[in-house]
């Protein structure tokens, strides 16, 4: 149960560096506002919206979703922050009416009217312990599938709308 602790971190990043683009970090300026913790001197959110290059928006991300010992050992430092998963000081920040909001779960649309949510999620106490090797591939294999249905729903189709017209 315990066989990934620590590697999360690792398999996101080769996600990260396999799949974006080499000019990601352009693509995604001032349109993606990724939510950083910041630890010291007192825990605030840092919202980071512009990148320097694509392997500071892949940093960006890996700081927003650290969570001690379960996506890497040790500390997790972003552009001089001692960083946490952004939910530890703002776990829903309020961008705009347009944002897209993704929940864990059923409750995150009841809660805080979360526009997408995995169809089948893990249980919560994968976000402190991580799961098994085939849960970890299933959830991701789910994501895609979420995600590609949820872009031809209407609001899907009208979030893209509106990204593209952006660019």
């Amino acid at each position: 149960m315990l066989g990934h602790l620590t590697c999360v971190g690792q398999f996101c990043r080769y996600l990260l560096h396999t799949t974006l683009p080499k000019n990601a970090h352009l693509i995604v300026q001032g349109k993606l506002w990724i939510s950083i913790s910041s630890m010291f001197p007192v825990p605030h959110n840092y919202l980071q919206t512009s990148f320097k290059s694509r392997d500071d928006l892949i940093n960006a991300v890996i700081a927003a979703q650290y969570i001690p010992t379960w996506t890497h050992p040790g500390v997790c430092v972003h552009r001089g922050m001692i960083c946490m998963d952004g939910g530890v000081t703002n776990n829903l920040p309020a961008l705009c009416s347009t944002s897209l909001k993704i929940g864990l779960d059923l409750d995150d649309i009841a809660s805080w009217s979360a526009d997408l949510v995995p169809s089948k999620p893990l249980a919560r106490i994968n976000t402190f312990i991580p799961a098994d090797e085939a849960n970890l591939r299933e959830m991701l294999l789910r994501g895609k599938s979420d995600i590609n249905k949820w872009l031809k729903s209407k609001r899907g189709e009208e979030f893209l709308h509106r990204a593209m017209r952006k660019r």
